[in-house]
């Protein structure tokens, strides 16, 4: 994999939406003009924020990428009920906005999609395909995405989420997963407990859309043309890794072909990007990247 030796020139942006709320976007632009403009868009998972991943958006920067990494609405530094929506269309809402403001060509854009970012990146996918006849980007890079839910939720507690879901939707939950699930790295679970960005609660609506979506994922594949790769933990304790797997089998059989491929790493927590053998994950990630790169390049 080539690169180049800067990260490229870096730019804070702050991004309105129609609702009010402020999306704070990172963006590195490439220093690599024969790549010409391939752009890397990273859509981080719940309770976390883009500020976890610059190592990630840097290293793609070198390797010729423009990188742009939002935190989404009511994480990080973005505005808006922490961890909340009352659509879970609100989230492709925000990436339709973060795609006019940087004018993206969806042929030339890649996402990746780490854990709930994984679903949102699929749903984005379909909206477009049903929305606008088309695919939403070039290729799909799914990391531990959250395609079923493996963390025990008490049937107590799911009834509860769907009753204040309905009539007061922001209701917090505290988050009962523990850290030391995500990851074996001691360094990132030490910066995780100093980190003041991440949240600990969700309210009971964006659990309630959250399970929709769920569903609307494995129903609405028609349209669905998008290259995709899955990067799987394999005792990921947060998400089903079964479920990705019958998701990717799913658009296969219906599409006729090997569009979706699936790749379980045995032994890996769920945040592949943040495990002791992180560097060799980004790594194999933009390394298999690399021909989109390729093929964004000026003739």
């Amino acid at each position: 994999m080539n690169q180049i030796d800067t990260p490229g020139v870096y730019e804070e942006t702050w991004l309105e939406t129609p609702d009010g709320v402020s999306l704070f976007c990172r963006q590195w632009k490439s220093q690599a003009a024969s790549r010409g403009d391939a752009t890397l868009v990273f859509v981080h998972g719940a309770c976390e924020h883009g500020g976890r991943h610059v190592g990630f958006a840097e290293k793609a920067a070198r390797a010729g990428w423009s990188v742009i990494l939002p935190d989404l609405r009511g994480h990080g530094k973005s505005t808006g009920p922490v961890v909340h929506v009352e659509r879970f269309e609100q989230y492709l809402e925000d990436l339709r906005v973060l795609f006019g403001h940087y004018g993206l060509d969806p042929e030339r854009t890649v996402i990746l999609g780490n854990s709930m970012g994984g679903l949102i990146s699929i749903r984005w996918n379909q909206w477009q395909a049903a929305h606008a006849g088309q695919p939403g980007c070039a290729r799909l890079c799914l990391v531990s995405p959250l395609l079923g839910i493996r963390h025990p939720i008490p049937e107590w507690k799911k009834s509860l989420a769907h009753l204040l879901g309905t009539h007061f939707p922001q209701t917090r939950f505290r988050s009962t997963i523990n850290p030391a699930d995500l990851t074996h790295d001691e360094e990132v679970l030490r910066q995780r407990r100093e980190d003041p960005l991440l949240r600990r609660a969700v309210t009971a609506r964006w659990y309630l859309e959250i399970d929709r979506a769920l569903g609307e994922v494995f129903r609405q594949l028609n349209g669905f043309a998008v290259p995709t790769d899955i990067y799987q933990a394999g005792e990921d304790r947060i998400v089903d890794p079964l479920a990705a797997r019958a998701w990717a089998d799913l658009v296969n059989r219906h599409t006729g072909g090997s569009l979706v491929s699936f790749r379980l790493f045995p032994g890996w927590y769920h945040e592949l990007l943040k495990e002791t053998q992180a560097a060799s994950m980004h790594e194999l990630i933009l390394s298999r990247l690399e021909p989109v790169l390729q093929a964004c390049s000026p003739v």
